[in-house]
């Protein structure tokens, strides 16, 4: 939007009314690259998160011990624990009502399935390249297993419909088995089902070990969210001040945690403790932040003492097992599941025109082969040669021309 002039280049106001900002992208590298844009000015203040990795599989330990079952190392190992999931009964109820393999992201798109065999639905980097996932053969074989699984009830029969509710659905209901997730989050099912599920016993487990006995937790956390200026503003210099009040230490508490107070409180040693506001309630510590205007997704400098505050032990040793043994992939800026590279002018309107044609395509189909509504192996060569002459090629190399420059910056 800045190379078509919808939003203001930020550079001069930034250096003449944003001291804490101005302050922020001289010391900080990584938010400097996130803001500057190809062409050399800064349209958007992003949103910077200062952990590595939020997100895990977890697992029904509880129903693991009901069949006397070891926690899965492998893919195959997880197709029999979720298969065993489905047949064995293990919420104990004489319905075979169990959903092994859930995902509050099935809206959006198929990653939580294909990342099992190092398969993407999207760009991905591979040995410095960058890579179409669908044109790969990890994607072949991830398909014909997910085709495979899908047939075994092991997979949602809702994957694709079922939506942001499946945890609160699925797990409130003694049906849902493993998924990946925010790890502060699910380990709060623990908390908040011990009462009506008992024994119920939802862990983090290691990334299982793919076929080439790689264990990665496909997550990327570079490319974010953030706020511009429009064109059409009536007054930049107040708006740009409003943007640097953020970056105070008060605008960043604020953000962060809310009012003192109100949603938190210091302890002696500085740490946060949130209110009964925030922690006694019927919905997520997260949920209740947001309804009083906290962690939203504006240019901000995300404090992960936030997250720590309200998470439990179970969450917190999940964090800390996948970052010190490094299963995080993250060499390639990303934003919610797609790339999040930056273009020329040129490059943009070449490639919004292209994928806009590609990534409901893809999509259309790994939802027919998933749903069995088409056959994956008869389509695929089909389906490979729709996709260069929708030009994937061309946003394949539009693609490793933005990657090296962010690269070589």
């Amino acid at each position: 939007m800045g190379h078509d002039g919808a939003l203001l280049p930020l550079n001069d106001l930034i250096k003449e009314h944003a001291p804490h900002l101005q302050k922020v992208l001289d010391e900080n590298a990584t938010f400097r690259g996130i803001a500057t844009a190809e062409d050399g000015n800064i349209y958007v203040i992003p949103k910077l998160q200062s952990i590595q990795v939020a997100e895990g599989d977890f697992i029904r330990m509880d129903w693991l011990k009901k069949l006397n079952l070891e926690v899965p190392n492998t893919v195959d190992e997880l197709h029999d624990v979720l298969l065993a999931f489905r047949n064995n009964d293990p919420n104990g109820n004489g319905k075979k009502d169990e959903i092994p393999f859930f995902s509050r992201q099935g809206t959006k798109h198929f990653n939580d399935v294909l990342n099992l065999w190092d398969a993407h639905q999207d760009f991905y980097v591979r040995d410095g390249k960058i890579t179409f996932g669908p044109m790969e053969e990890e994607f072949k074989l991830a398909m014909t297993n997910a085709v495979q699984w899908y047939k075994e009830g092991i997979i949602d029969p809702e994957w694709f419909t079922r939506g942001a509710k499946c945890r609160d659905v699925l797990l409130g209901a003694d049906q849902g088995g493993f998924c990946n997730d925010w790890f502060s989050s699910n380990a709060e099912y623990n908390t908040k089902l011990a009462d009506t599920i008992p024994g119920f016993s939802f862990l983090p487990i290691a990334p299982v070990e793919n076929q080439k006995g790689q264990r990665i937790a496909h997550t990327s956390r570079t490319g974010n969210p953030g706020w511009g200026i429009s064109a059409s503003c009536k007054d930049p210099v107040a708006a740009i001040k409003y943007f640097d009040f953020w970056f105070t230490d008060a605008g960043n508490a604020l953000i962060n945690f809310g009012v003192e107070g109100l949603t938190y409180n210091r302890e002696a040693n500085g740490s946060i403790k949130y209110t009964d506001n925030i922690m006694k309630t019927d919905k997520t510590a997260l949920s209740e932040l947001r309804n009083y205007g906290v962690q939203y997704r504006i240019g901000m400098i995300q404090d992960y003492a936030y997250e720590e505050a309200w998470s439990n032990d179970i969450a917190k040793e999940g964090n800390k097992m996948y970052e010190e043994a490094g299963y995080v992939y993250t060499p390639i800026p990303m934003l919610n599941g797609t790339l999040a590279l930056k273009y020329t002018a040129e490059e943009d309107a070449e490639y919004t025109k292209i994928m806009a044609g590609i990534t409901p395509f893809v999509s259309e189909h790994i939802q027919k082969w998933v749903l069995g509504s088409s056959d994956f192996a008869a389509d695929y060569d089909g389906f490979i040669a729709d996709l260069k002459s929708k030009g994937i090629e061309r946003a394949i190399e539009i693609n490793q021309a933005a990657y090296d420059r962010y690269i070589n910056s």
